[in-house]
């Protein structure tokens, strides 16, 4: 667990203050939210980043999943430079990387955002 470089900012600020402090090149991230973290997928998208800055898991139907993706270190120069030009959002960022994205497959995925979420998980998931 990384504390933000300066609070209140974001994911994005969120996602620069652990690339910062991170010893690594490469770097699992994921957000507090996800209940359930599924191994082999993530050493696939390891394995998958090669030349890219960041794989990214995309849910079926498309929809990217950016605080649940594999990134280079170096990425943290490119967040200031988004953040610099005022802009705060994730997907901001990965208009900008060398993005390789990734399909989730199986059932295991679940983002938990409401109280809601979070009761229906237990139900099925206990």
């Amino acid at each position: 667990t990384i504390e933000d470089i300066e609070p209140e900012k974001g994911p994005l600020m969120g996602l620069l203050s652990t690339l910062k402090e991170s010893s690594n090149e490469i770097n699992f991230i994921t957000t507090c939210d996800v209940p359930d973290i599924h191994l082999p997928f993530v050493r696939r998208m390891i394995q998958g980043i090669g030349d890219h800055d960041v794989v990214v898991s995309i849910l079926p139907g498309g929809k990217k999943q950016p605080l649940f993706a594999v990134y280079k270190k170096h990425v943290a120069d490119t967040i200031e430079a988004v953040m610099a030009d005022g802009k705060h959002a994730v997907h901001a960022l990965l208009d900008r990387l060398d993005v390789c994205e990734m399909a989730l497959v199986g059932n295991w995925y679940h983002n938990l955002n409401t109280p809601e979420d979070v009761v229906a998980y237990r139900k099925t998931n206990t």
